[in-house]
């Protein structure tokens, strides 16, 4: 027999104007009311409005935040929320821009108007705190950087990076207890972040609400010097900093002795010793030390970074095969006090904000960067970033207990297709049924309409 003939014929029509594939926006939707994010962008950005009618520059940031929520990673995919009228009452803006108009508007966006988008987010961000009845307490900030590949030449801005690729560097001070971006600059692909480390600490230390008890910052090598270590003690920072393997570096590992490594937490093999060094320009600063035991035999395929961690006459003799064993090395600057063994299993930490990095390349789309021009580039940035915070917030307000990813919370929270039905004066949201994180959902947007109103 054949299998096909069991099959029905579907008759497929596409005329329901009451289905939505986005009705996860609507949690979007109130939290963007709720802290006020439109307003407050407005508030500083009204200089770019041009015309009476159109969306205003908070309403066509947060458009394109809500695009990129749903897995959009270019200004086409705004098409998608356009033709998705069913679901524009549920949305923070019910009429997403075209993609021309987007590009356009992009373009507009200048430095200092970036800054201001920043500090609208983040006064948002605190509003939300103070909602929940968060305090800042100890603040973490992870700086880190990350590079966007992009092809052909007519990319203003971009440049080669180490790996001989073209790419844009996003540059990103994140507050690691709250998941959130507070400031962030995109450099060349080749530039090197300590130069602009200094200020954009300065800027994101300004975003961080009152209140705090204690400001940290976490990087790896690429901000270590002396001008980050003398701005974080300007502004009573405390820093850990993953050290450059210097000459003075290495010579000072030569004071250590076998007594004075203990072993690491969390990391098979590894051990961890304290002394001071002497750095020019800055001082005497607390260097930890951390050591892990490699197999010589997997020297001569190593590449180049891995052996660049072996001191030099350790690494000679491995590969003349004269040791078995050989121990590689890194290292932290820190004015942090206490055991160093949790101060570098606390340094390690930092790996976080590369996976806040993940998520925003892979979860709001900033592994591109469309258009070509420099500026228009960093205003998607900061759009992608502000898509991140806006994440970073649905989770907080869930009470997840841990940070799900980008895709998972569109599967769950955002791209979930949904009927809106008005009956007498009300809006009736159904969903498929069953819906594995229903209780999630509905859970979810209970909180946010229980928040009280924005201050």
């Amino acid at each position: 027999m054949n299998a096909t003939a069991r099959r029905p014929k579907v008759h497929v029509a596409a005329d329901d104007p009451s289905l939505t594939p986005h009705a996860g926006l609507l949690h979007v939707g109130e939290l963007v009311s709720r802290i006020g994010l439109i307003g407050r962008i407005d508030g500083r950005l009204s200089h770019l409005k041009q015309r009476a009618r159109g969306l205003s520059p908070g309403e066509f940031l947060v458009s394109a935040a809500e695009s990129l929520l749903c897995g959009g990673d270019c200004l086409s995919d705004l098409d998608a929320l356009r033709r998705d009228e069913a679901g524009s009452p549920l949305r923070a803006v019910a009429e997403a821009p075209a993609p021309t108009t987007a590009g356009q508007y992009f373009r507009r966006f200048r430095l200092p108007d970036l800054w201001k988008m920043e500090a609208a987010a983040a006064e948002a961000g605190a509003e939300l705190d103070r909602m929940l009845g968060l305090h800042p307490g100890v603040v973490t900030l992870d700086a880190d950087s990350t590079h966007t590949e992009v092809f052909g030449p007519g990319k203003e801005g971009a440049s080669w990076n180490y790996e001989g690729k073209r790419t844009y560097q996003p540059l990103v001070v994140f507050w690691a207890e709250r998941g959130r971006p507070l400031a962030a600059e995109l450099l060349p692909g080749g530039a090197q972040p300590k130069a602009r480390a200094p200020r954009l600490l300065a800027r994101a230390i300004r975003l961080l609400p009152e209140g705090a008890t204690e400001v940290r910052l976490r990087a790896d090598s690429g901000f270590y010097s002396a001008e980050v270590i003398k701005a974080c003690r300007r502004r009573g920072v405390r820093f850990s900093i993953s050290a450059v393997r210097s000459t003075g570096v290495w010579r000072t590992l030569e004071g250590l002795s076998e007594q004075d490594f203990r072993p690491a937490r969390d990391m098979e093999g590894a051990e961890v010793a304290s002394t001071t060094y002497e750095m020019e320009g800055v001082g005497a600063v607390r260097l930890i030390v951390r050591r892990v035991k490699v197999d010589a035999s997997t020297l001569p395929s190593a590449r180049g970074r891995r052996r660049r961690t072996i001191p030099r006459d350790q690494l000679q003799l491995a590969l003349e095969g004269r040791l078995t064993t050989v121990y590689a090395y890194s290292f932290i600057l820190t004015d942090l006090e206490g055991d160093a063994v949790e101060i570098e299993w606390w340094h390690r930490q930092r790996a976080a904000a590369e996976e806040l990095f993940k998520d925003a390349k892979l979860g709001v789309g900033m592994r591109r960067m469309p258009m070509g021009e420099a500026r228009a580039n960093a205003a998607w940035m900061q759009t992608c970033l502000l898509a991140l915070s806006l994440s970073s917030m649905l989770h907080l307000v869930a009470g997840l207990p841990e940070r799900a990813q980008g895709k998972r919370l569109r599967r769950e929270l955002i791209r979930v297709p949904g009927r809106l039905v008005r009956t007498g004066r009300r809006l009736v949201l159904r969903l498929p049924k069953p819906l594995a994180p229903a209780a999630l959902f509905v859970g979810l947007y209970a909180t946010l309409r229980a928040l009280g109103p924005p201050g």
